[in-house]
């Protein structure tokens, strides 16, 4: 089983931004850890839990990125303030900074039917043409891959949330810049579901399906035709895995496929405890249909690539 640590005695020494809840940094191992937390889901739809298990997403996520070689930020489970939470190896050194592709993104200018995108805009093709317009990161050996890498790993783990703020480049205190790490996949799996909620949908063959690719969107969007219109449709990843000609994807998904180890990713899932100190971490439930989903995702890129 894994080490969950405790961070109790640890004081906070950083903070950050962002909307994905709670989250702040403490010393430990002469290191940063930022320590993410979940939010309650009182008010969210169609929630069975509690609280959202993001911190076990943003931690098997990792993992599993990990696994296939893809760099990724350090991550671990841990105990603060009476919750299970993620602790985050901070990856900026002082004076470092995290360029995200939002900021990279509003520099070059798109005129879409006279209206100038944004930063945030998550057009397939405005993003790629950014990517390739872009010095810094046409710099960077393996931008394009990378980027073509989280799509495909992301639609395996059913990251729904990389959206422009969820990546991007370091710029060093000596001026040399490189790729981010990947991070932030707390939106990863079904985090407001319960493990036997998951088992009794993947009972169903049909509600298998759905779960298992149908719900699988991307924060990307294609342009689309409808009669006179054309609308933003969110991606389908696996339709448009099963589908694209795109070079970067295609090679992507070859690297998916040579590199995927799903008896290694399921012995993670087991030596995550089913409880620490009274609480849920990942009951045996959960643990089996993830490991469902997990395979049939990853044996429908293979079969696809």
């Amino acid at each position: 089983m894994i080490e969950i640590k405790e961070y109790d005695d640890r004081k906070v020494v950083r903070s950050y931004g962002g909307r994905s809840g709670t989250k702040f940094g403490v010393a430990a191992d002469d290191d940063i850890w930022l320590l993410k937390f979940p939010k309650t889901t009182k008010e969210m739809a169609k929630a069975d839990v509690s609280y959202t298990t993001s911190p076990l997403s943003e931690y098997l996520g990792s993992h599993i990125y990990a696994s296939l070689g893809i760099p990724v930020h350090e991550t671990g489970l841990a105990l603060r303030d009476g919750k299970i939470v993620v602790a985050c190896k901070d990856f900026l050194m002082r004076g470092d900074k995290l360029i995200e592709f939002m900021q990279i993104k509003n520099i070059h200018g798109f005129d879409v039917g006279g209206t100038s995108t944004s930063g945030e805009g998550v057009d397939l093709k405005e993003v790629l043409d950014t990517i390739m317009a872009d010095e810094w990161l046409m710099s960077l050996e393996g931008s394009i891959d990378r980027f073509w890498d989280m799509f495909v790993v992301d639609a395996v783990i059913g990251n729904n949330d990389r959206n422009n703020g969820n990546w991007g480049i370091i710029e060093r205190l000596d001026e040399n810049i490189e790729l981010a790490p990947v991070y932030g996949n707390g939106n990863a799996f079904f985090n407001k579901r319960g493990g036997d909620k998951m088992l009794a949908r993947l009972a169903n063959k049909k509600e298998f399906e759905q779960d298992a690719f149908g719900t699988v969107t991307s924060v990307y969007t294609h342009k689309l035709t409808n009669g006179d219109a054309v609308i933003d449709k969110h991606i389908k990843p696996f339709d448009f895995m099963s589908s694209t000609n795109d070079v970067g994807c295609l090679a992507a998904m070859n690297r998916f496929a040579a590199r995927y180890d799903h008896a290694w990713v399921s012995d993670i899932i087991d030596s995550i405890p089913e409880s620490y100190r009274d609480l849920a971490v990942m009951p045996q439930p959960m643990k089996t249909a993830y490991k469902k989903l997990l395979a049939a995702r990853s044996e429908r890129v293979i079969l696809l690539a």
